[in-house]
């Protein structure tokens, strides 16, 4: 049977960039200048010139030395496995342990004394004589008040219409017209646009009413 060998694991020594050629990060997260790992130009691994068959030995881009590749693990500058805690031997032995302490016999136990009263016998009930309470006397019924009288609605009636004083439809419509045709309407346009304008001024008001008081007084002299 072939015997095993003794090996230290990848995972204990750290990565190695694709792209640098320095150990610690990996090359998807690496933002320096390429190195090739065969030679010492500032290239990519993949655009160099080197083939297996080249005469020249290869170059470290890492130590700057003939004869290995970047990724050589005997490189100077490519970092070391952990040493094991070294163990126990002849030559060098653990140190002794302190002497263990001498026992002591432990104390007797002493009971502790009985105590006066019984615990679990209850004392007997201390009866007082308290006067009895006298009955609480009724209030008396409270009196209910008298029902609300129920007022009934009075039906409102509308007030008649004033009858006309034996005047017809075209005579009102003739009136209107004499009306309008004594009366200029821009006029009235214009009296009411003033009165809008000056509803916060009741001096303007009123120069505007006094400035058009010949509509007014066409309407009051107006002979129905």
């Amino acid at each position: 049977m072939a015997k095993a060998r003794k090996h230290y694991p990848l995972r204990r020594l750290s990565g190695q960039c694709h792209r640098c050629q320095n150990y610690g990060h990996s090359a998807r997260n690496c933002f320096a200048r390429p190195r090739c790992v065969k030679c010492l130009g500032d290239h990519a691994t993949a655009d160099c010139g080197r083939r297996p068959n080249t005469p020249t030995p290869p170059s470290c881009t890492l130590c700057l030395t003939e004869g290995h590749t970047a990724n050589y693990r005997g490189c100077s500058r490519a970092p070391r496995p952990a040493k094991k805690k070294a163990t126990h031997t002849q030559g060098n032995r653990a140190p002794a342990r302190a002497p263990a302490k001498a026992q002591t016999q432990p104390e007797p136990l002493v009971p502790a004394p009985l105590p006066a009263n019984n615990a679990w016998i209850k004392p007997p009930a201390i009866v007082s004589k308290v006067a009895p309470n006298p009955p609480a006397q009724k209030a008396p019924p409270a009196q209910s008040a008298p029902p609300m009288p129920i007022h009934k609605p009075v039906p409102k009636t509308l007030p008649a219409a004033p009858k006309a004083n034996g005047s017809s439809l075209a005579q009102d419509f003739a009136m209107v017209a004499r009306l309008a045709s004594t009366i200029d309407p821009n006029e009235i346009a214009l009296l009411a646009s003033k009165l809008r304008l000056y509803k916060e001024s009741p001096q303007n008001r009123l120069a505007a009413v006094c400035e058009h008081i010949g509509v007014l007084t066409a309407i009051l002299n107006f002979n129905l």
